[in-house]
């Protein structure tokens, strides 16, 4: 995956959730910037950080085989 194609799925389940850049930015305790940077794929997010988006927007982070 993409850092694009993350920040893509990100922007989705935020709509879902119905929150703002401005929200989720002071749920995960960033800026709403941050926030915009990520979901345009232009962030290097550390897995920490990936972490408390995925925990704010109730997500999980899984580890799986690629399928073929």
């Amino acid at each position: 995956m993409t850092a694009l194609q993350l920040g893509n799925k990100i922007r989705e389940r935020r709509h879902m959730l119905d929150l703002s850049q401005v929200e989720l930015g002071n749920m995960i305790g960033l800026d709403d910037r941050y926030v915009s940077r990520l979901e345009l794929g232009k962030m290097n997010i550390t897995i920490a950080t990936l972490g408390t988006v995925f925990k704010a927007l109730k997500l999980r982070m899984e580890i799986r085989p690629i399928s073929k």
